[in-house]
């Protein structure tokens, strides 16, 4: 790593810490339902994944180290089934395991400096791998992108039903536990012909940057000459259409929008676009071109998906390996309507895809620019050990969030619904120094939890310990 790329992680290390600590965030993932995989033998993986979790409040026992050797990152990121077995998924299991954490988790979020491919019949990305729980399907089903995703919320080639936007919590609720995947994303790809630590970076401060701003760009949707574009062109009206009733602005145009500014995101079906033609993207904007060699990095022909994020975007996807023209296989373009409505880039793209096993989604899994612009603050903390701490959800609308958790160094210590306090003296805890977060949800489809943290202090006489 450069002196200039440690100086940048070093510098929002620490703004990110100076934010995540004592402040509101509103992701449709609590922090401590996700797992951070973090490559032990690589800086740049250590070292993104700390500031990412610092800024996002992800616990220290929610960050998971595993050792990924350079030969599988160079001179092709890829690794075989069994590598990714011995290697990812059965250390992060077995932790998961004993932190007690394996019911807790929704997804995992990747570092950067893992093999974005697993090689096999057939090949499949490595968030796919791991959205399968690590047990592929009839191989048949993948080539021909028929496999169906039991989060995915349709449109269905053989059923043309949708099902409103929904977060992770809900889908699980509604599925039996053997059949619940498990989403994940990479945090970004630093390998040869991809982005520099400081692009990653910089995404990733769009991605916090943008939760809760309700951009008001434009969502546009390119169409062009060829298979690629064809596939998903009866997509763009519906969805247009949807976008409207978020007051969401999309333009669909044959035109590749050069010089354009305030772009929200950005479908296309091309092999070679050029994203720094685009005038300037807002933080969270996604931008994906459905084209065969995307995340391919052994191949220069085609546009990267890494060109988006280079480019401004704070995200986007690729294919990993040849995946033909079948539109399962990429975001449907009711993405944009699932994270108008709330949820998580994570969230919009597992609802989006069909057939998610080949592609890998790069950037801010937990950006959420639609999220709810309410707030949760701590109205009374005890600094003596005993007594009522009290919180309130800082908007007028204070019954759209009825259930609330308090959790102390990463430990659920209280449910409840209604008023947000926790009884001090009704927890059995030692003299020191915690970390109290509370989370308050709503009853819904996304939930979109609200959560906030403090430090609080047992002195020495605390009497009831």
């Amino acid at each position: 790593m450069s002196t200039s790329s440690k100086a940048l992680i070093i510098r929002w290390l620490v703004a990110a810490i100076a934010f995540g600590w004592g402040v509101c965030c509103a992701n449709a993932i609590a922090p401590h339902e996700v797992v951070l995989l973090i490559n032990s033998d690589s800086t740049n993986s250590v070292q993104i994944a700390r500031a990412y979790a610092a800024a996002r409040g992800i616990p220290e026992r929610n960050r998971i180290a595993v050792s990924v050797p350079e030969r599988f990152l160079k001179p092709v990121a890829e690794m075989s089934d069994e590598a990714f077995a011995r290697l990812i998924w059965e250390p992060a299991n077995e932790i998961l395991a004993d932190r007690q954490l394996t019911d807790q988790v929704l997804a995992w979020i990747y570092s950067v400096d893992f093999p974005l491919r697993i090689t096999g019949n057939p090949p499949v990305s490595l968030t796919g791998l791991t959205f399968l729980r690590n047990l592929r399907p009839d191989a048949d089903l993948v080539k021909d992108g028929r496999y169906a995703s039991p989060v995915y919320g349709g449109p269905d080639p053989f059923d043309w039903s949708i099902q409103p936007p929904a977060g992770l919590h809900y889908q699980r609720a509604q599925l039996d536990a053997a059949v619940m995947p498990l989403p994940a994303a990479m945090l970004g790809y630093t390998g040869k012909g991809g982005n520099t630590p400081q692009i990653v970076m910089r995404t990733l401060r769009d991605g916090l940057a943008a939760d809760s701003s309700r951009p008001s760009g434009t969502v546009y949707f390119v169409t062009s000459p060829g298979i690629r574009s064809e596939v998903r062109e009866s997509q763009f009206a519906p969805a247009k259409q949807e976008l409207a009733r978020y007051d969401v602005r999309a333009v669909i145009t044959s035109e590749f929008p050069v010089g354009a500014d305030n772009v929200l995101g950005l479908l296309a079906g091309m092999q070679n676009p050029q994203p720094r033609d685009i005038g300037g993207f807002l933080p969270g904007a996604f931008a994906e071109h459905l084209t065969s060699f995307s995340a391919v990095y052994e191949l220069a022909e085609q546009t990267k998906m890494t060109a988006w994020t280079a480019a401004g975007a704070s995200a986007s996807a690729g294919a990993v390996t040849e995946p033909r023209a079948y539109w399962t296989k990429f975001p449907h373009a009711r993405f944009f309507v699932y994270y108008a409505a709330g949820c998580t880039y994570l969230e919009s793209f597992y609802q989006a895809v069909r057939c998610p096993l080949q592609t890998v989604p790069i950037g801010d899994p937990l950006m959420r620019p639609f999220g709810p612009a309410e707030s949760i603050v701590f109205d009374r903390v005890p600094n003596d050990g005993a007594g009522v701490v009290r919180a309130r959800i800082d908007t007028p609308r204070l019954g759209m969030y009825s259930d609330y958790e308090f959790w102390l160094d990463d430990r659920l210590i209280k449910k409840g619904t209604g008023r947000i306090q926790l009884e001090l003296e009704d927890i059995e805890i030692g003299p020191g120094t915690y970390r109290l977060r509370v989370i308050a949800r709503r009853r819904d489809r996304i939930q979109h939890p609200l959560w906030t943290e403090t430090k609080i202090t047992i002195p020495q006489n605390k009497e009831n310990y």
